[in-house]
């Protein structure tokens, strides 16, 4: 992102509860699509936030090759797999989008409105695995990824 122009800026804290102090500051946010029970409540109350607040959103499928309402419908179509082939052969695969070449900056005063806000920012983006594992705060859970 630093090479086309912008940054990533993590903010901790309750998604809904971030959003609504930064929404009122904010003209535009984007978002990808999740599909789980979880993603989706917390989805619908920040497009709650962010209509009150006038801003405007831009959500996109990613999270799946395919739209899950797509996914949804051949499921209900398809009851072995040589339906389910068929069905889904005849959904178009969106092509990614193209890398741009420059993004918009953040504005110079971003930090400052986030720490007027009472919000905090995570003390650093991770730059690769090793970071990321080792964490400047506790994890709280016990749940393990992958498949185990």
């Amino acid at each position: 992102m630093r090479t086309r122009g912008s940054q990533l800026t993590l903010i901790q804290g309750n998604p809904t509860e971030v959003m609504s102090k930064l929404a009122p500051k904010t003209s535009e946010v984007a978002f990808e699509i999740d599909t789980e029970p979880y993603a989706r409540e917390r989805d619908s109350k920040i497009e709650d936030i962010l209509k009150e607040t006038g801003t405007s959103l831009h959500k996109c499928s990613g999270h799946t090759l395919l739209d899950v309402g797509d996914l949804e419908q051949i499921g209900k179509l398809a009851n072995n797999m040589n339906a389910f082939v068929n069905a889904i052969s005849k959904f178009k695969i969106p092509k990614p989008f193209d890398t741009p070449d420059k993004l918009p900056g953040m504005p110079e005063s971003h930090e400052k409105l986030i720490n007027e806000l009472g919000l905090k920012i995570f003390p650093k983006v991770p730059s690769n695995l090793d970071e990321l594992l080792n964490r400047p705060y506790k994890v709280t859970t016990t749940f393990k990824g992958g498949e185990t």
